[in-house]
């Protein structure tokens, strides 16, 4: 099967393997050769002439503490980082990485240690984005790239029903596990895997070695980067050690059962132990005390009793006591982290009990729970513990700068920096000082910094997920020391990982978790396989049971039940653009029992023909938004091109269709101006966007005079004709949907729309041209505000000083309300025209009952607050597979 994902036909492969790729033993040229690499940021020098070669069908390991280089030096062979000095020599031939896209196109692939994903597009789609497999109409294939993906997954041995999910549903080590699955698909001849066990189970990551083994096998240059030693000796031919971005040097791994390693190197000179392994990283043999004093008092200090969500967890009851440190061990989608974030109160559990002290507590927020003693340290670094645009200083205080404040009000940059530095001392936290940027910082350091905010609050129950998760062995025997030494000052400590030895090294008691349920509670010293089958347990088949009932004994109800629950029907009817057709539907209903004209053929024609404008701007509109952009000049451009519009009619060119191009070209041309602003000054949208709203108007008005403009009726037949009845705007607006959204689920640029908003950084690595997007999206609402001012020049027949104020706003509404993500990454163009067509109907019906205008306002910001709040609560109550 990997043959098949590796090449595209089996006579390719066995060419490939036999032509293309020999043994380690049977080359001695470097696939891959590094040559004196040479990196520095903002002064600090990550890599000092850094030499570093790999073989086909070879694992090398890359070693060292955080902030070693390592990372650095494989972006920049990814090409997401460029050096300052060094060359690159690959397959025999020097090469520049001047982007992702390159590295990509070479045959370098490279899973990075924190998933970098697009959460609301699915796993198939993360995976092949930036290089789409296309039919031969240049569409995007998401047949053939589902079946490819499923065949990948089911080589991790994952479900292969994971292909067609959205990846942000997923959990943060299934994440890892389905996007190791995209170098797979890229036929590469090296894959760098940085930390990808960081975040697995010792079963997947079993899994994992099995598929790196495999690649080798055939061929590929493996770069392995891990702090966990076991992985290296298992897995790797040559380890490379940095240390402080310094290459110490390069030795060949073996092991040599009963004898000590260092003293044989059968023809292949020295290997290291581990310790030495050790030395090398850290400049020092490290001493890591694993005596832990077990629980100080009879009485729990925080007791779980039948804590109960459902389909994620099941009946959870447990005690830790003060001093004690409980470990929980389970597989992926164990429900380890969900009763974690329910006990800190960011995911309240539906049933069950909590007691601190044996007083009965409701903790229903995290500043409730950090009010009672309670912090949590979470498994997702980036996404839920760092702001990753703020200072280490920042970070490491936030959570107890009004404790540090004067009258809890005044802050105290020195008692803020005293407590920063304290920290940055005692967690050996490696930055130049506490202004730095912690982005800036290695993963390793950044988990530092996490868990000196947590230690910050003193708490009397400390709940860690994961939190030697990317470390090196040094920082990990740090944190493991550390963890002791709460526990003997009386802290209460929950440990979740995935590394079985770190559990039973540090816990009291392991318990067990599999499918949302306890399996088992074991001692210290259990033997890790009893541990590992626990964790394993009731691994029963999610398959439903077929029934002998006979339909004629099923009721209506449960049909409908059954139906309305079936795993297709469901998402449609909880999606955004049936919430707002549902609503258009019944309200107009409602509405016209009161009001019976509402729905007369008339009224709906004049609804139909009035919300073109509006409707085909919010096209546009919604592609910017979903890039995480915002154009709030919409109003300004469209006055300017109705302008103009009427000053060729006026000069005597009454052609409509000379006037059309001449609307679509001013528009083309303001968006472009909008988008490179945006796209190459690298300047929030809304700056940009307000700026040219404000120079757009300026211009509107000194060309305009404060004097009306009416032109002959040349655009009239197109704003006020009809086709079959109905109004020709309403019809171009179904053209124009009908074609966006073919272009954004079909064509690659389309689906570059949404990789951009869900993650922008992601997009880059995967070599996708951010800028020319961002121009395109920008380019793509100025040509629809072109058209659009045609429409509304022949609907008014004027042109006035305030023509198109306010449109902006009506216009963001309707995307919002339809579905549009304010932050980016999800929306649809049909979600946005049932936004348009509600937003119409509320104006339409307000007209109908003569009410005044700052009513209509109120509905429409009502209506615009709860459909950001349908957001929160999507967000919130997202089940993690």
């Amino acid at each position: 099967m990997l043959l098949h994902l590796l090449y595209d036909t089996p006579e390719n492969a066995i060419h490939g393997i036999g032509a293309r790729y020999m043994s380690t033993e049977a080359t001695t040229a470097p696939i891959l050769m590094m040559t004196d690499i040479t990196k520095t940021f903002g002064g600090v020098q990550a890599l000092k002439k850094v030499n570093f070669d790999l073989k086909a069908g070879e694992v090398q390991a890359l070693i060292g503490q955080n902030g070693a280089g390592k990372s650095t030096l494989i972006k920049i062979l990814a090409g997401a980082v460029a050096p300052d000095a060094g060359s690159i020599r690959f397959a025999n031939k020097e090469v520049s990485l001047s982007s992702p896209s390159d590295a990509l196109h070479l045959g370098i692939g490279t899973v990075y240690q924190d998933p970098l994903v697009y959460p609301e597009l699915t796993v198939t789609e993360n995976i092949f984005m930036g290089r789409e497999l296309r039919d031969r109409y240049g569409n995007i294939d998401m047949q053939v790239q589902v079946k490819e993906v499923q065949r990948l997954l089911q080589d991790l041995d994952v479900s292969p029903q994971l292909a067609t999910q959205p990846i942000g549903h997923l959990s943060v080590a299934l994440r890892q596990l389905a996007l190791i699955a995209k170098p797979l698909s890229w036929k590469p001849e090296v894959m760098v895997f940085d930390e990808p066990t960081a975040i697995l189970t010792q079963h997947e990551a079993e899994i994992l070695f099995s598929i790196i083994r495999r690649l080798r096998d055939r061929g590929i240059g493996i770069i392995y980067i891990s702090h966990r030693l076991e992985e290296i000796y298992s897995l790797a031919d040559r380890v490379t050690i940095l240390k402080d971005g310094e290459c110490k040097g390069t030795w060949p791994i073996y092991q040599i059962e009963k004898e000590d390693i260092a003293q044989h190197d059968n023809g292949r000179g020295p290997s290291l132990t581990a310790d030495q392994m050790i030395e090398l990283m850290a400049g020092q043999l490290l001493q890591e005390s694993v005596t832990t004093p077990g629980a100080r008092s009879p009485e729990p200090l925080l007791t779980v009793r039948n804590l109960s969500r459902k389909g994620v967890y099941h009946d959870i009851s447990f005690e830790v006591h003060p001093g004690e440190i409980v470990g929980f061990f389970g597989l992926v989608g164990a429900g380890r982290s969900e009763v974690a974030r329910a006990i800190f109160g960011e995911e309240v559990a539906e049933e069950g009990e909590i007691f601190l002290n044996e007083e009965k507590v409701s903790i229903r927020t995290p500043r409730e729970a950090l009010n009672r003693g309670i912090a949590y340290l979470p498994e997702d670094r980036k996404g839920q513990g760092l702001f990753s645009t703020l200072s280490v200083n920042y970070n490491t205080v936030i959570t107890v700068m009004q404790r540090l404040a004067t009258l809890k009000t005044i802050v105290q940059p020195k008692r803020e920096e005293t407590l920063t530095q304290q920290y940055i001392h005692d967690l050996a936290i490696k930055t130049p000082n506490s202004r730095v940027n912690v982005a800036n910082l290695s993963g390793g350091n950044q988990q530092k910094v996490v868990l000196a905010r947590w230690l910050a609050t003193q708490p009397r129950v400390l709940v860690l997920d994961e939190p030697t998760a990317g470390v090196d062995v040094a920082a990990k025997q740090e944190i493991h020391n550390l963890i002791i030494e709460l526990a003997r000052q009386g802290t209460a400590i929950m440990l979740i990982s995935s590394e079985l030895q770190e559990v039973l090294k540090l816990s009291d008691r392991t318990i067990t978790m599999h499918e949302g349920h306890v399996t088992g509670e074991f001692p210290r010293n259990t033997p890790a396989h009893t541990v590992l089958a626990a964790a394993m347990e009731g691994g029963t088949s999610t398959t439903r049971m077929q029934t002998t009932t006979s339909a004629a004994s099923i009721s209506w109800r449960d049909r409908l039940s059954t139906m309305l629950a079936h795993p297709q029907i469901r998402p449609l009817l909880t999606s955004r653009e049936f919430i707002v057709l549902a609503l258009l539907i019944v309200g107009s209903i409602v509405f016209n029992f009161t009001h019976p004209t509402f729905l007369s053929w008339n009224n709906i024609l004049s609804i139909l023909s009035n919300v073109a404008v509006v409707a085909i701007i919010a096209i546009g509109m919604t592609a910017v938004i979903v890039t995480g952009g915002i154009d709030v000049s919409v109003g300004s451009v469209l006055a300017l091109c109705m302008l103009i519009a009427a000053k060729v009619i006026a000069a005597g060119m009454e052609n409509l269709l000379v006037v059309l191009l001449v609307t679509l070209l001013v528009g083309l041309l303001m968006g472009l101006i909008n988008g490179s602003l945006v796209a190459f000054g690298r300047i929030h949208p809304i700056i940009v966007t307000l700026g040219t709203l404000n120079i757009i108007r300026a211009l509107h008005i000194q060309i305009l005079g404060p004097q009306w403009l009416t032109p002959p009726s040349v655009v009239r037949p197109l704003s006020l004709g009809t086709f079959l009845g109905i109004p020709f705007p309403f019809w171009l607006v179904v053209a124009l949907i009908i074609l966006v959204s073919l272009f954004l689920r079909h064509r690659p640029l389309g689906r570059y729309v949404y990789a951009l908003g869900g993650n922008t950084e992601a997009a880059r690595l995967a070599g996708i041209n951010i800028r020319g997007t961002i121009i395109f999206v920008y380019a793509l609402i100025g040509l629809l505000i072109g058209l659009a001012a045609v429409i509304q020049l022949g609907l008014s027949g004027t042109v006035q000083p305030n023509a198109g104020t306010g449109l902006e706003l009506q216009v963001i509404a309707a995307t919002v309300i339809g579905g549009t993500n304010i932050l980016g990454g999800r929306g649809t163009v049909i979600g946005s025209l049932l936004g348009a067509l509600l937003v119409e109907v509320v104006h339409n019906a307000l007209i109908t009952i003569g009410t005044i205008a700052l009513l209509e306002g109120l509905v429409i910001g009502t209506l615009i607050i709860l459909a950001v709040s349908l957001d929160f609560l999507r967000h919130r109550k997202e089940a993690f597979v």
